[in-house]
C-alpha cells in the first residue's frame, strides 16, 4: 500500500511543480486550462508508467536491499532506482532531460519519507 501511496504523492507534487513553473508567463484563462491539461497529460503518463514500470523496480529494489542497514540501504536504494529511471534515456533517447530519472528519484524521496512516517522495517516489502 505504501508503493501505492507514494505514486499518488508523485503524482500530486508533479501537478504542483508544473503549475508553479507553468503560471509564470499566464496571461489568458485560456492559457491557465492549457497549462492544467499539459500538467495533467504529463503527471498522469509520467505516474501512469511508474505504476506499471516503477513500482515493481521499487518491490524488487526492496528485496535486494532488504538486509542492508543505514546509510548502505539508502545508497543501493538510490543507485537501484536511479538506475531504472535512467533506462527511459537510451529507449527514449532524450539528451535535454531525463523524466524518467527524475520521476525515479522523486518517486524513491517520497517512498523513503513514507517508509520512516510509516515505521517500516528494512525487511518488510509491502
Amino acid at each position: 500500500m505504501r508503493k501505492l501511496k507514494a505514486v499518488g504523492y508523485l503524482f500530486l507534487l508533479v501537478m504542483i511543480c508544473l503549475h508553479v513553473f507553468g503560471f509564470r508567463n499566464l496571461e489568458t484563462l485560456g492559457d491557465l486550462k492549457g497549462v492544467f491539461l499539459i500538467s495533467l497529460l504529463i503527471a498522469g503518463i509520467g505516474c501512469s508508467i511508474t505504476l506499471v514500470y516503477g513500482v515493481p523496480v521499487s518491490i524488487l529494489s526492496d528485496k535486494i536491499t532488504q538486509s542492508l542497514k543505514g546509510w548502505v540501504r539508502l545508497l543501493a536504494a538510490f543507485i537501484l532506482h536511479a538506475a531504472a529511471g535512467m533506462i527511459a534515456l537510451w529507449v527514449q533517447e532524450i539528451n535535454v532531460i531525463n523524466i524518467g530519472l527524475l520521476f525515479a528519484i522523486i518517486y524513491w524521496v517520497i517512498d523513503e519519507i513514507l517508509r520512516k512516517l510509516e515505521g517500516t522495517p528494512n525487511n518488510k516489502i509491502p
